[in-house]
């Protein structure tokens, strides 16, 4: 006597074929989280160049600024055009 079972395999083929799509769709969100990871971490690295920049341009700014505001260069702007220094300034005061 022959007992035919035509469900057994066919319970085997959809379980593979379930398994291979899980696995085909993990390895697709694997790979696109690893790739905007990458994506983030290529851009955090190039701000982090222009922020070294704009730094050195800062300081340089502030070397600038520094140097035109020296109290020796003003006094000097200041005889050349015309002006005095005063030992004991008097301020405006009100009498209350």
């Amino acid at each position: 006597m022959t007992i035919i079972r035509p469900h057994k395999s066919s319970s085997i083929k959809y379980f593979l074929y379930s398994l291979f799509g899980v696995l085909l769709i993990c390895g697709g969100f694997y790979i696109s989280e690893y790739t905007a990871l990458a994506e983030t971490r290529h851009s955090i690295d190039t701000l982090k160049g222009s922020v070294g920049k704009l730094q050195e341009e800062n300081a340089d700014l502030k070397n600038e600024l520094y140097t035109m505001i020296d109290p020796s260069r003003l006094e000097a702007a200041g005889v050349g055009s015309g002006l005095e220094k005063e030992s004991r300034p008097q301020y405006v005061t009100t009498n209350q």
